[in-house]
């Protein structure tokens, strides 16, 4: 009887060692493409984890969205606190539950529109605005021409 129970408290505790770390990456927009030390995992909102066993200290997190900068960061771990105090007060016990670590949830992460985008943006109203000098008759078709070119240069 006693080595029933002994098997099946190794069988739990087996089961509940291979737990995972999770944090959940969101960004501003949504719907940026996440990449984990290169590796796509998902589109944010998501939530990344990591199984016990393959934790790391720290991962790459590259996100991309058309029309904005790529962001880049690092997901850190840490020791948990209450981990730690709970190992401490359980002789060790709580760490073949949990890891000693833990993964650092990033903040909401907001992405920048891309220059180029913000360029074009520019060059399009500055178009707009000399076209509608000419429609109204304020500078002449060669004027016109004249700016337009330096615009498309210049940009």
């Amino acid at each position: 009887m006693k080595l029933l129970s002994l098997l099946l408290v190794l069988a739990s505790a087996t089961m509940l060692a291979s737990c995972s770390e999770s944090v959940m990456i969101r960004s501003e927009p949504p719907g940026a493409k996440a990449y984990v030390n290169d590796g796509l995992v998902g589109t944010t909102p998501f939530v990344f984890s990591v199984q016990r066993g393959d934790l790391q200290h720290s991962y790459s997190l590259r996100l991309e969205k058309d029309g904005y900068e790529p962001y880049t960061d690092t997901l850190r771990t840490r020791i948990a606190g209450g981990r730690a105090t709970g190992a401490f007060f359980t002789l060790g016990i709580v760490y073949i539950f949990r890891s000693p670590w833990y993964l650092v949830p990033p903040r909401l992460i907001t992405l920048e529109p891309s220059r180029q985008n913000e360029r074009d943006r520019r060059l399009g109203q500055d178009l707009r605005e000399l076209q509608q000098l000419r429609g109204e008759g304020k500078i002449t078709q060669e004027q016109f021409e004249e700016r337009k070119r330096f615009l498309l240069e210049e940009k």
